[in-house]
């Protein structure tokens, strides 16, 4: 792509800068007629512009995740950056009652099951509705990096629960929140 958004700008009598906006994807040179250099000059810019990088990513076959750390960096070698790509499986709950529960309130695909992308959605447990509370473990809890707190009285009752690891983002935990577990 290499075209104008506009097919004619205007100038003052009392000249000054023009700004032409141009949008591209390439790579281009600026070509003024001779007759037309006495009055006109491009005017020398680093204009920012943004591309947009696509990555066809294949569906994972083995089962595992997968990451790759992908660097982008100038022709000239001067500036780069990194970023990671991340393809992950869905969580692999122990529990199946806290899977079931946590699939019904935060499963926006609708595939049945809860990726690690949709955990890490979740910014607050009010959509999960614990409603059997005999479920053993919840160790798949740590991968839901949106949760900053757990309500008050929010597992209370859990009587078999025996095992959950909290997620790193987690800064309050709310009164009575594990009461009676």
């Amino acid at each position: 792509v290499l075209k104008s958004v506009q097919d004619a700008y205007e100038a003052t009598v009392h000249g000054g800068i023009v700004e032409v906006k141009v949008s591209t994807n390439m790579d281009y040179e600026v070509i003024i007629p001779e007759s037309a250099k006495p009055w006109i000059s491009v005017v020398e810019t680093k204009a920012v512009r943004t591309d947009v990088l696509q990555f066809k990513v294949e569906p994972i076959t083995d089962g595992n995740d997968r990451y790759a750390d992908i660097t982008v960096k100038s022709t000239d070698g001067t500036k780069s950056y990194s970023f990671l790509l991340f393809q992950y499986v869905n969580l692999n709950f122990r529990d199946q009652i806290i899977k079931r529960q946590c699939v019904a309130a935060f499963d926006t695909d609708g595939d049945g099951e809860l990726s690690f992308a949709e955990a890490a959605a979740v910014t607050d447990l009010n959509a999960l509705d614990l409603y059997d509370k005999s479920f053993v473990s919840f160790d798949e809890f740590k991968y839901f990096t949106g949760v900053t707190e757990i309500p008050s009285n929010y597992f209370y009752g859990c009587q078999n629960l025996k095992s959950i690891s909290l997620p790193k983002s987690l800064k309050t935990i709310n009164q009575y929140a594990f009461s009676h577990c």
